[in-house]
């Protein structure tokens, strides 16, 4: 049983509720970036395997006793191939956590701007 956040509702099928937090399932680079838009303290974005081309911000804020997460498995490829200044994920805002997923393809792989309390685990950068 799961809460949706309110905006992505919107998005039949990827809220299952848990709680006051959301966990949002995405399967491609477009609802990624939605979700990632519309992200709030304690969420979870959970990547499907699959290739995700393109630049990846990451500016919304969580909070120490809930932080935000971006997971997936190895298979959940993070690719920045040809994106402008090379960032394939551009971490702008505290307490996040990044775990398991693959970045490739970036000149930076991940690159933290002014982001604190941020836990990087598991993430194979390539």
């Amino acid at each position: 049983m799961t809460t949706a956040l309110p905006a992505l509702a919107l998005f039949a099928g990827l809220v299952a509720p848990v709680g006051p937090a959301a966990v949002v399932d995405v399967h491609d680079a477009a609802t990624l970036r939605t979700a990632l838009g519309q992200v709030r303290p304690g969420d979870e974005i959970r990547t499907a395997d699959g290739v995700y081309n393109g630049r990846f911000v990451l500016d919304v804020d969580g909070t120490a006793g809930a932080p935000i997460t971006l997971t997936g498995s190895r298979g959940a490829v993070i690719d920045g191939g040809g994106t402008a200044g090379g960032r394939a994920v551009q971490l702008e805002a505290d307490h996040w956590r990044l775990v398991g997923f693959t970045v490739t393809n970036g000149q930076k792989g991940i690159m933290a701007l002014g982001a604190n309390h941020t836990v990087v685990d598991g993430v194979r950068v390539r």
